[in-house]
């Protein structure tokens, strides 16, 4: 689990093969919303640390209306090719 135990006090509610619905399943979207905008965290690692599936996370997300990052880190765009001058 994640360094601060006060931020997944939210996940020791949960079975990791329980039906989160209802006011549960909002605590849950919060919860994991705030991982992902702003601490910064992919889905498999809110996957990882709440036992959840890669898609119940990315369900959360959808039906939250949070604005899906694109794949991959920052370092994967591609740098334009700098110019050497000769060879």
């Amino acid at each position: 689990m994640s360094e601060d135990p006060a931020s997944w006090g939210v996940l020791a509610r949960f079975s990791p093969h329980q039906h989160i619905t209802g006011d549960d399943r909002v605590a849950f979207s919060k919860w994991a919303v705030e991982r992902y905008t702003k601490d910064g965290w992919s889905f498999r690692r809110i996957s990882r640390e709440s036992l959840r599936s890669y898609g119940f996370v990315r369900d959360i997300m959808v039906e939250s209306g949070v604005p899906l990052k694109s794949r991959g880190s920052f370092r994967a765009t591609r740098q334009p090719l700098v110019d050497t001058g000769g060879t």
